[in-house]
């Protein structure tokens, strides 16, 4: 997931782009640009997803990768737009209406430098992380 020209935003594309041409003859790789209800056509059908995106954390330092769990995901307050609907909302709507949901999901964040300027490619502190997720997306799937 990401914005591929808002700099350090587009790390999740960037990784997915990576992992595709190591590992796409294995497995699904798509990118998305979308958010809200919009990523639920992307999960649907599959027992695993494995997600990847920025973050922009008060004490976090760009690279920093955080391994994201559904508890941590749950929303405090109701979306007022199908477009801000969080990943766990999103699955547990997915789940009451019988649609066939991944049982399993890892979510990589990795902390970014900036997030509010307009320009292609990502600073060097993100790209560092890059490898370091792709590791635990090998082990994963082993």
């Amino acid at each position: 997931m990401g914005n591929t020209i808002r700099a350090d935003d587009a790390v999740g594309i960037i990784a997915a782009r990576r992992i595709n041409k190591e590992l796409g003859r294995f497995i699904d790789v798509k990118e998305t640009e979308e958010a809200g209800l919009n990523l639920l056509d992307l999960l649907l059908g599959y027992e695993k997803a494995v997600i990847i995106d920025s973050i922009k954390t008060l004490n976090g330092r760009p690279g920093d990768v955080y391994i994201v769990e559904e508890r941590q995901l749950r929303q405090k307050s109701k979306p007022y737009s199908f477009h801000q609907m969080g990943i766990v909302t999103i699955l547990e709507m997915a789940k009451k209406l019988g649609l066939d949901v991944p049982a399993e999901i890892f979510i990589y964040a990795i902390e970014i430098k900036k997030n509010d300027i307009f320009r292609e490619g990502i600073s060097p502190e993100t790209e560092k992380a890059i490898p370091r997720v792709l590791s635990l997306i090998r082990h994963i799937l082993k």
